[in-house]
């Protein structure tokens, strides 16, 4: 029932970020916080934190960002999000269904308005979709250990966090994988939430 939102942006999708902020606050959640990284503004509302960041954005130094939010955070479930992701009505009731019992969490994520699965239970294994980066989609009842976590939405632990922050020397499209297999090594499961 506590949750942070994070979300980053560089500040070009200010209606996407309107929506988003909705969603969540439309999901009930009896202790949460949103804060926001990039470029943005102070919204001065009592759940909401603007962290002003513009640091390298065209590199696409969002590791960066996720670990400054990492730091604010005040609640040990972290949602980190990139300013693309709306969540839908029912994501807060599928995560109670799910459980507090994780380390890192993956959801359902779909194409607005197609219902085509949009990179969420993915594996670095296969190679079987036609991908030059040797990716595949798992089946959601499936695991193996080459499973990796699409930054786009990153819902973990903030103590998990501490012990494997952002590789803040890598930027946009080279830190999912690194994290993710550094998650595993360092004995941290990845599962997928089907209910959300």
């Amino acid at each position: 029932n506590k949750w942070t939102f994070g979300i980053i942006t560089k500040g070009d999708r200010n209606e996407w970020m309107e929506e988003m902020i909705t969603a969540i606050r439309a999901q009930k959640i009896p202790e949460y916080e949103i804060i926001v990284c990039g470029t943005y503004f102070d919204r001065k509302e009592q759940d909401f934190k603007y962290i002003p960041f513009v640091d390298r954005d065209d590199k696409g130094w969002i590791t960066k960002k996720k670990n400054l939010i990492g730091r604010e955070a005040k609640y040990e479930n972290l949602c980190i999000l990139h300013d693309r992701i709306v969540l839908d009505k029912g994501w807060f009731n599928g995560v109670k269904k799910y459980g507090n019992a994780f380390d890192l969490l993956c959801n359902k994520q779909t194409l607005r308005g197609e219902g085509i699965r949009a990179g969420d239970w993915l594996t670095y294994g296969y190679g079987t979709l036609d991908s030059p980066y040797g990716i595949s989609e798992l089946r959601y009842d499936d695991w193996d250990k080459y499973v990796y976590m699409g930054g786009q939405l990153s819902i973990l632990k903030k103590s998990v966090w501490e012990k494997c922050p952002w590789n803040e020397t890598l930027y946009w499209g080279e830190e999912d994988v690194e994290l993710s297999f550094r998650f595993r090594d360092s004995g941290f499961l990845i599962r997928f939430n089907e209910y959300s």
